[in-house]
């Protein structure tokens, strides 16, 4: 049967914010919706030779027959629900054939990854202002945005009628806020005006001024209060990540101050995320030191710091980082980062450069920010590899005094170094107690502790968990060695396989030469259970 075709031109529209909504009001969400489609969206459709190819909760697949029909469709809803016509983004094949047939000004929003493409497309939005038709369309080189790397904390909701859990909201988004500005050294966490700040003014009077909007409501649940916070990209209009907990009321004061920390810690990850997707995008011309530091930092995270060759452009950036800004301390805590991931990434690395490079750029990052955290965690790293036991533990003290529950993962293995691996567990145990929850980065921590401790059933569990959360080569070194130790040589030389294909220079003699430590019950204990069950599982000496 022959296959007809036909050029049509197709929009995606889906709700900003809905998990929001439905999260504050189902049924009104829903009835809303509904509204919408009857009163506006279906007529509009109709009225410019659309149909509507498939809905889901919150999105729609519309078919028209050209392009100009569809932005004029959408340019219309947009303008009768009085909202900013920000959310209508075209390709730039599009572009080209509606520019000169509507009066909107087009922005280069630039290149993005879209759902299905393999490929990045470019992206053009339209502008909220429109402009004399006599004049033709333009397209803008820069959007206004707010600062980068800016947050606001807006005052939390909570019930009216309800004393207790007002109080709570005001006292949990003022500590918030104020941890933030505190530990998060290179954000911009923006004061508010409690008395003038409304939440549900919030998203209005901060557009344009922060990147991102924290916003929290609290609300009643039987015995428990329910705490809810969002992380909201101002600029996208989409919410980047939401956090829920659930809190006895009868221990809400006992409670508060661990509460703010794991608010906190939700917050900061959502961040990150949202920095890292925002920071992947390609440089602009004439990037500030700022730029080139969240460039690199994308760079270096984007393969958890094992792609060498990602790795050396991220130093390359930090290098020009440091050119232009001298006094950037993220920019030093960042190329002695990628200097721990290159010592732990390649075998072939100088192990006395990379060590006195460590050294150097950590101790000029603390120099500069002394109360930056991130740069005493640099500093941490750096003294790990030097064998300077109590130095490295007193940097990651002085990182967690800065930034309280943060900064567990080198202090797990600085124990471990130290021929201290029993309490690398108990540090994992009273991290998982403090979030409520496991913290599955840690669990590579867990597996390397229990193998130096012989628990190799235990490793062997906590192995497998952190193997398919966390893409790293060390899961396979410990992996191989636990399964050899218990006699399963067929899942041992599996795993050797993978450390062997993350790792093909990789051999036993090159593994003892990096020198982890020179702690004498260590050194005991990687020849005892992790270099013994190496030679069992087949890697090469």
């Amino acid at each position: 049967m022959p296959v007809t075709r036909k050029l049509v031109a197709v929009v995606m529209a889906d709700v900003v914010g809905y998990s929001r909504l439905m999260e504050r009001d189902e049924a009104g969400t829903h009835a809303r919706l509904r509204e919408l489609r009857e009163k506006l969206f279906d007529p509009k459709i109709a009225e410019h030779g659309g149909r509507i190819v498939h809905t889901s909760g919150d999105g729609m697949l519309l078919e028209f027959p050209s392009a100009t029909s569809a932005m004029r469709c959408a340019i219309e809803v947009q303008q009768q629900m009085a909202a900013r016509n920000l959310e209508i983004c075209v390709a730039s094949a599009v572009l080209e054939q509606v520019r000169e047939d509507l009066g909107v000004e087009f922005i280069d929003a630039g290149e993005q990854r879209v759902k299905n493409i393999s490929r990045p497309i470019r992206i053009f939005r339209v502008a909220g202002t429109h402009i004399d038709r006599s004049s033709a369309p333009s397209v803008s080189s820069a959007a206004a945005e707010p600062p980068p790397r800016s947050i606001v904390v807006v005052p939390f909701r909570a019930p009216v009628d309800d004393v207790e859990l007002r109080s709570l909201a005001g006292a949990l988004s003022d500590d918030l806020a104020r941890s933030l500005a505190d530990t998060m050294r290179d954000v911009h966490v923006i004061p508010i005006d409690a008395s003038r700040d409304r939440a549900d003014t919030a998203f209005a009077n901060y557009r344009g001024k922060a990147r991102y909007l924290v916003e929290g409501d609290i609300r009643a649940s039987g015995e428990d209060a329910v705490i809810i916070t969002r992380l909201v990209d101002t600029v996208l209009e989409r919410q980047m990540g939401s956090d829920r907990r659930a809190v006895a009321r009868a221990s809400l004061t006992s409670v508060q101050e661990q509460l703010v920390v794991r608010l906190k810690y939700a917050i900061r990850e959502q961040f990150e995320n949202a920095e890292f997707r925002r920071s992947s995008a390609p440089l602009p011309p004439n990037a500030t030191a700022r730029e080139l530091v969240d460039r690199a930092q994308a760079l270096a995270l984007m393969t958890t710091g094992e792609d060498l060759a990602a790795l050396r452009e991220a130093r390359i950036l930090y290098d020009q980082a440091i050119e232009r800004d001298p006094t950037l301390a993220a920019a030093w805590r960042g190329r002695a980062f990628v200097g721990f991931s290159e010592f732990v990434a390649d075998y072939k690395a100088d192990r006395a450069k990379l060590i006195a490079e460590m050294d150097h750029d950590s101790a000029r990052a603390v120099e500069l920010d002394p109360q930056d955290p991130m740069a005493w965690d640099a500093r941490t790293a750096a003294l790990q590899f030097q064998s300077r036991f109590e130095a490295t533990l007193a940097a990651n003290d002085r990182a967690q005094t800065l930034d309280p529950g943060h900064f567990f993962f080198l202090r797990g293995f600085a124990y471990i170094y130290a021929g201290r691996a029993a309490e690398a567990l108990a540090l994992v145990e009273a991290r998982n107690a403090m979030l409520a929850r496991t913290d599955f980065d840690l669990d590579i921590v867990n597996c390397d502790a229990h193998l130096h401790l012989g628990n190799y059933r235990e490793a062997i569990m906590h192995g497998e968990r952190s193997a398919a959360a966390f893409d790293t080569y060390w899961n396979y070194l410990n992996l191989a060695a636990a399964y050899a130790q218990v006699g399963d040589m067929v899942r041992a030389t599996a795993a050797k396989d993978e450390l062997m294909r993350y790792v093909p220079e990789f051999t036993i003699a090159r593994f003892k030469a990096k020198q982890w430590s020179t702690h004498s019950t260590w050194v005991q204990q990687t020849e005892e259970h992790l270099i013994a069950g190496l030679r069992k599982a087949g890697v090469p000496e």
